[in-house]
């Protein structure tokens, strides 16, 4: 579950450290709401896009540990 994923990355990111994610486009506002809630922040989102014209299917989300910047 994509819960336990982040629980892992927040007990071995280390603070400043990044975690990097590749997931489909439609949980972006699920992973995102989770990495928050496990202490990282300044969240990045990047649509990986296979041509012009077409909806991403697939996202990067990046995110630092302990860290208060905005999303």
């Amino acid at each position: 579950a994509l819960a336990d994923w982040v629980a892992a990355l927040s007990r071995a990111v280390r603070p400043r450290g990044t975690a990097t994610l590749v997931l489909p486009a439609s949980r972006w506002a699920e992973a995102g709401a989770l990495l928050r809630g496990a202490g990282f922040g300044g969240v990045v989102l990047l649509p990986l896009l296979p041509r012009a014209g077409v909806a991403a299917k697939r996202i990067l989300l990046r995110a630092t540990c302990a860290s208060r910047a905005p999303d």
